[in-house]
């Protein structure tokens, strides 16, 4: 269905594709970066984060279509759907890292009712300041229970990436048009790029207390015994089943 969409715009649009492309140059980066990462730590978290940033980026296209589209109402339904599951799976990716998964469910609600007014306003009631509003509240407390979540996970802690995504998920925030502006409309791109960078420093740091953690296992003097002491059992778990074999073999010889 997106391909569908992205060709029949592509053909009918006025704009070259380098614009789009341009548009979400930053965004693309930050996936192939998060891909790259992703192949070689697996984590689970990593890579909601990723299908997040693809449907964040989806959001910044689709508001672009439709400035030139002649009826808009569908393509601003699209953008603004696709910001509230971006916003929830982005969200969602950290309360997986803070183990916080209760609260998957709630942010699932949210979005999916978020999502209804969004449809409602409009195609219903498109003036509506009331339900602009509801839009906003519902899609803000998704990334406010992401922030609080990750606030106190990383409580205590001087890690820069948990606190640099809190920060990053309450200056979250979607713009009716893409034309719109605001005193800090230049600096939604330099917000997107320090969202995106959180999670990577997170996984990078995650992966350098990991190792630190198993080469400190690794030079205490508990550690050679363990391992004594595993292959031991190991050895005399085998004999016995080699054993077994053995007198097997001779039975049916």
């Amino acid at each position: 269905m997106l391909i569908i969409l992205w060709a029949s715009w592509l053909i009918t649009s006025r704009f070259a594709i380098s614009e789009v492309l341009a548009e979400g140059s930053g965004i693309l980066v930050l996936i192939a970066g998060a891909i790259l990462i992703y192949r070689t730590f697996q984590e689970k978290y990593l890579f909601l984060w990723i299908i997040g940033w693809i449907f964040y980026l989806t959001y910044r296209e689709w508001g672009f279509v439709a400035e030139s589209a002649l009826d808009p109402r569908n393509w601003l339904f699209l953008a603004h759907s696709a910001f509230v599951i971006a916003s929830a799976l982005l969200v969602i990716a950290g309360l997986y890292y803070t183990t916080s998964k209760r609260y998957v469910l709630p942010v699932c609600v949210a979005g999916a009712g978020t999502i209804a007014l969004i449809a409602l306003r409009i195609y219903g009631f498109p003036n509506s300041v009331v339900l602009m509003i509801l839009v906003h509240i519902g899609y803000r407390l998704m990334t406010v229970t992401g922030a609080i979540q990750l606030a106190r996970f990383n409580r205590g802690r001087l890690t820069q990436g948990p606190w640099l995504m809190v920060l990053m998920l309450l200056l979250l925030h979607m713009d009716e048009q893409h034309s719109t502006t605001h005193p800090f409309h230049d600096l939604d791109m330099i917000g997107e790029l320090l969202l995106g960078l959180s999670m990577l420093i997170i996984v990078l740091d995650d992966s350098k207390a990991r190792a630190d953690r198993l080469s400190a296992f690794l030079k205490s003097p508990g550690a050679a015994a363990i391992k004594i002491c595993e292959c031991c059992i190991n050895v005399v778990i085998s004999k016995p089943g080699e054993e077994q074999q053995k007198t097997r073999t001779r039975r049916r010889k």
